[in-house]
């Protein structure tokens, strides 16, 4: 870079203006004799001497990984047996020193309501279900085709489902008897027709619907509850 002045004092680089940029005037041809021509000395500015290049460090572009999806295994599921465990329940009960004790599952076990005794069978000789017995016990032993008959006959339609017929045993007299029961239809002991209460012996013979029943009792002069 090479400056001159202008007659006008100001300073311009000549290599690059032919003229005074500021105002016009031509180089230095117009100046006194102390015009020269001052080259420009700009020094180089001082480097810090405790500036330490740190290297460029260029982030890695970040590349996705595939997810790889791992199989589901199921477990098989394995049952525990349930083991019942026995209930003990606490029932106050006397004792000689009047002490409460506890009562075990076996002890209501033993407290459960028992079947009465058996007293007598009928045995049926004929019809569908021959060859089958049916417990008496003591008191009124109702007969007919529902479950809830003391003496069931399953399959004889003839027999009324409810109370066709009543055999009742009388522990204090140790008598038997058979009588009609609340249905409307017959029925007979020995082919007589019952309508009223009878006294049943061995092997006597009841005719109800299409079914044959043969007394069989267990109490008696020798035996009884």
């Amino acid at each position: 870079m090479t400056l001159i002045k202008c007659p006008n004092g100001h300073y311009y680089d000549s290599s690059r203006f032919s003229n005074c940029p500021h105002c016009g005037m031509s180089g230095a041809a117009s100046v006194g004799a102390d015009q020269t021509t001052v080259p420009l000395n700009i020094p180089d500015a001082p480097q810090p001497s405790n500036v330490v290049t740190e290297p460029l460090t260029v982030p890695q572009p970040v590349v996705p990984q595939p997810v790889v999806s791992q199989p589901v295994v199921s477990q098989p599921v394995v049952s525990q047996p349930v083991v019942s465990q026995p209930v003990n329940v606490t029932v106050p009960i006397a004792s000689d020193d009047d002490r409460t004790l506890p009562v075990t599952a076996d002890m209501l076990d033993g407290m459960a309501e028992k079947p009465a005794p058996v007293v007598g069978w009928l045995v049926c000789t004929d019809g569908v279900n021959k060859g089958t017995d049916y417990r008496l016990h003591q008191g009124r032993n109702f007969i007919g085709r529902s479950p809830e008959m003391d003496v069931c006959i399953l399959g004889d339609n003839t027999v009324s489902r409810s109370s066709h017929a009543i055999v009742v045993y009388d522990p204090r007299s140790n008598v038997y008897l058979a009588q009609p029961g609340s249905s409307k239809e017959l029925f007979y002991v020995n082919d007589k027709l019952v309508l009223n209460p009878v006294e049943l012996k061995t092997m006597d013979l009841l005719n109800i619907g299409d079914t044959k029943l043969m007394f069989v009792p267990l109490c008696g002069e020798q035996f009884h509850w």
